[in-house]
């Protein structure tokens, strides 16, 4: 999705879900219009190649900036909408290997402070949820959910002890995109189950 068109016909085409984000850009009148965006890149610093950072950072950072300009350009002039990203505890709680990772993370959480400034006065809000170890396709593919480092995860998550799961943070992701949100902008809710 780091490219325009891609994120136009995301925007477009959606109504609903479409692939690693979801968008809501023409939601019915009264209701929250949101855009979230995506996930992931876990690597020792040494093994970082300008090839691996330019993926992250097209993937985690320009990607969701491009899907968000496409809706922009949807939202009706009164707003009433919002902006949710998906960030990470990463950011503020990096655990080894995750450096790039992180910064995209980083790049999320920073451009939700600003666009939440930005985009407020046009009634629009901007937050992120930032999931903490969740297991996933992804965290599943890497083999970090049945490893001894996971084990370590699970006993550092205050809440039930266990990986979060997709649900845990689609409820957070719903509410701050419903009205019972609406005077919430700029933050970042952790759904982490405690972790740290």
């Amino acid at each position: 999705m780091a490219q325009p068109a891609p994120c136009e016909m995301l925007v477009r085409g959606s109504g609903g879900a479409a692939g690693p984000s979801l968008a809501w850009p023409m939601a019915p009148a009264g209701e929250p219009t949101a855009v979230v965006a995506r996930q992931r890149p876990i690597e020792p610093f040494e093994a970082i190649t300008a090839q691996e950072c330019h993926r992250a950072f097209a993937t985690n950072v320009l990607g969701p900036i491009l899907e968000i300009q496409e809706a922009l350009q949807h939202v009706p002039a009164s707003g009433g909408s919002s902006i949710i990203n998906i960030s990470s505890i990463a950011s503020e709680h990096p655990v080894p290997h995750s450096s790039l990772y992180a910064a995209t993370k980083g790049a999320i959480d920073t451009r939700r402070m600003a666009l939440a400034k930005e985009l407020g006065p046009r009634n629009i809000r901007v937050n992120a949820v930032a999931p903490g170890h969740t297991e996933t396709e992804g965290t599943r593919r890497i083999g970090l959910v049945d490893s001894a480092q996971a084990q370590q995860m699970v006993a550092a998550t205050p809440l039930v002890g266990r990986f979060g799961r997709p649900e845990d943070i689609a409820l957070v992701v719903v509410f701050l995109a419903s009205g019972d949100a609406a005077w919430v902008t700029g933050e970042r809710i952790s759904a982490s189950g405690g972790a740290r």
